[in-house]
């Protein structure tokens, strides 16, 4: 609550009453929970006063004991993170400090234990989160009580401010109830019970499936009881596309799992060429003449007599019903001899594709170049088109080559496909393992909006 609330209700308890009738002052809580009987008396400035104070102080009793509570176990994680430094298990040490930063960084609910800590941490988390639990539940409870005194009292008013033809006074109540009613505060507290389980880990709320390398995770309701970017997900055994074994994503929330939030997110691989691969040969190859140099790469050169050039890698990429977001790293040359050929670009799709990124223009040495950006076709292609003339003129460029050295495509972004959906008890309510059945729930890192 605002500073001028907790100044006012410093200077009404030390008047020891409430305005216009003799009640002494106790503890902000426990005054509004114990005289249901006289609220209705209050008005309505009164009444709301009072209502907002019991909350403040409730709020700041939790706030209190779970700062306790979080300073002891980052305490006690230290000294667990340094035993772990002397006796050099680098896996340990780093699982143990990324739980302190859980804690610093107020995660509620919380990940799973990370498998390279999980003899550690698992009793220490254990403890935590039950203690972590009976406080939230605590707060969640004098919360609801507290709303539900007021509402009750606020009802009355609205009745009796009607019947004795005080309209206005009876509206603001009105908007009072309404605006208590809509805390996203209180919805929180009310839904606690059901969506955090004694564990510390909230509900489950779906199993996905993302595009790309079809790694699926649990997804779990965030602080807010929410499905959000913010949930924590855990790693499953998968259940649609791709081998049935359990993934292993890093990523603690769904965020991370779809590239978005944390720059540390794995991406996914979909392409790695390098010279110790031999001859890069796509599945598409048009109009190009493919040789392979140890020390050079591979070489593309386009064909005499032909009148068409390009290439093409089947089934690397995602499509307009699974969008995503591509980042390709290229070292190439495109030498300095060559007639015509000039560039290249790279493009998702056939000829009415996306193109992702810039076009590349040669320097004549070798170079690195990134290119990112969205895709956008029904098709899964990944093409690399060559530029510096007109198709009409593509006999200028031939005999003209590029030489790649290394070639590397990566899922940078992802959308995130419902393989199950949960109801309140835990019943799954959706499971489509078709693929092509599946619906979004996030689309290119974005979160899909009424689900």
């Amino acid at each position: 609550m605002t500073s001028d609330l907790k100044q006012r209700w410093k200077t009404e308890r030390k008047k020891a009453t409430f305005k216009n009738m003799k009640y002494p002052v106790k503890q902000e809580t426990m005054v509004f929970a114990s005289m249901t009987v006289w609220l209705p008396a209050l008005s309505i400035e009164d009444l709301q006063f009072s209502y907002e104070a019991a909350v403040l102080e409730a709020n700041e009793g939790r706030d209190k004991q779970l700062g306790t509570l979080n300073q002891r176990y980052l305490t006690a994680l230290s000294k667990l993170q340094k035993q772990a430094q002397k006796q050099g298990t680098l896996d340990k040490a780093v699982a143990i400090k990324n739980e302190g930063i859980l804690i610093e960084e107020k995660t509620w609910p919380m990940p799973p234990v990370p498998p390279a800590a999980s003899k550690i941490l698992q009793g220490p988390r254990r403890t935590y989160l039950k203690a972590r639990f009976s406080i939230e539940k605590d707060w969640a409870l004098k919360t609801v009580m507290l709303a539900d005194k007021m509402e009750k009292a606020l009802k009355g008013k609205i009745l009796s401010l009607t019947k004795s033809g005080n309209l206005e006074e009876a509206q603001g109540a009105q908007v009072l109830l309404k605006k208590i009613e809509q805390d996203p505060e209180l919805a929180n507290a009310r839904e606690l019970p059901s969506r955090v389980m004694q564990s510390g880990r909230s509900r489950a709320g779906f199993i996905v499936r993302r595009n790309g390398d079809d790694l699926e995770v649990m997804v779990r309701y965030d602080s807010e009881g929410k499905i959000s970017l913010k949930s924590p997900v855990e790693n499953v055994v998968e259940k649609t596309g791709g081998k049935r074994e359990k993934g292993r994503t890093s990523a603690r929330t769904l965020g991370e799992f779809v590239g978005v939030g944390a720059e540390s997110t794995e991406r996914h691989i979909a392409l790695d060429y390098t010279p110790e691969d031999g001859k890069l040969t796509p599945e598409e190859v048009i109009g190009v003449d493919i040789n392979f140099q140890n020390d050079e790469g591979t070489i593309y050169e386009i064909k005499r007599g032909t009148k068409n050039a390009y290439l093409g890698f089947s089934n690397l990429l995602g499509t307009l019903s699974s969008p995503a977001t591509y980042r390709i790293i290229g070292e190439l040359k495109i030498p300095k001899g060559n007639n015509a050929l000039s560039g290249l670009f790279f493009k998702h799709g056939n000829s009415t594709g996306t193109i992702i990124g810039e076009q590349i223009i040669g320097s004549g040495n070798w170079e690195t170049v990134i290119r990112e950006g969205a895709g956008g076709s029904i098709l899964p292609l990944f093409r690399i088109h060559f530029s510096g003339f007109k198709l009409s003129d593509i006999n200028r460029a031939w005999g003209d080559k590029v030489v790649l050295k290394n070639l590397r495509v990566e899922f940078i972004k992802f959308s995130a496909h419902i393989v199950e959906q949960y109801g309140d008890s835990g019943e799954a309510i959706i499971a489509e393992k078709n693929p092509l059945r599946q619906r979004l729930l996030v689309t290119n890192g974005v979160l899909v909006e009424g689900l």
